[in-house]
């Protein structure tokens, strides 16, 4: 391969992470049972999306793991990975299960 070539695949093989946001509920003194679920969008184009209907799953994933209980002291992230052309959005939610 030439030069340029090369070059040009190695700018269109790079990427950046950016963390979006960060938020955090107030935390109880008693923390129990630590429960985490994440939820990714796929590949978007210029990261234009019409829903964030992936983050849904991500709700449903800590009650199922805090059955009959509260979730409370929950830390959100919100990141993006980005590429030339292309994000993936990517939501993290970790908090304490108080049964």
């Amino acid at each position: 391969m030439t030069r340029n070539a090369i070059f040009c695949l190695f700018c269109l093989l790079q990427g950046c992470v950016h963390l979006q946001s960060v938020s955090v509920t107030p935390i109880p003194m008693s923390g129990g049972k630590v429960v985490e679920a994440s939820a990714e969008s796929g590949m978007l184009f210029m990261g234009i999306t019409g829903n964030a209907e992936f983050v849904d799953t991500l709700v449903r994933d800590l009650r199922d793991q805090c059955k009959g209980g509260t979730v409370t002291g929950i830390l959100t992230k919100y990141e993006a990975k980005a590429w030339p052309l292309f994000v993936k959005y990517t939501v993290t939610a970790r908090g304490d299960c108080n049964l």
